[in-house]
């Protein structure tokens, strides 16, 4: 990671019903959990609206973070788009545990 990153926000939104993400969810959590363990995801979930899903980024650039999402099984299957904002983080809260 360079000694500047930078931070995105991702919106998925489903393409599918909810019941068709199913075959897919396990590998889409995984490279979550991927990305976290190597410090690219800082934090995921499910929209509050239950129609996609927020991913929070930090990445070296733009391409980077694209390569991530290009690569995310949901993505790679068509079941969600996704819109990828780029935003400077001017403050991080830690969050313990």
């Amino acid at each position: 990671m360079a000694a500047n990153p930078k931070h995105f926000v991702v919106e998925l939104t489903y393409k599918v019903p909810t019941d068709a993400l199913e075959p897919a969810m396990a590998s889409h959590v995984a490279q979550l959990k991927d990305g976290a363990r190597d410090g690219i995801v800082l934090a995921f979930g499910g929209k509050t609206s239950g129609d996609g899903g927020i991913v929070i980024l930090r990445c070296n650039s733009i391409d980077d973070a694209q390569q991530f999402v290009d690569a995310d099984p949901f993505v790679a299957q068509d079941l969600v788009s996704a819109t990828i904002t780029g935003f400077n983080a001017s403050f991080w809260q830690d969050i313990p545990g």
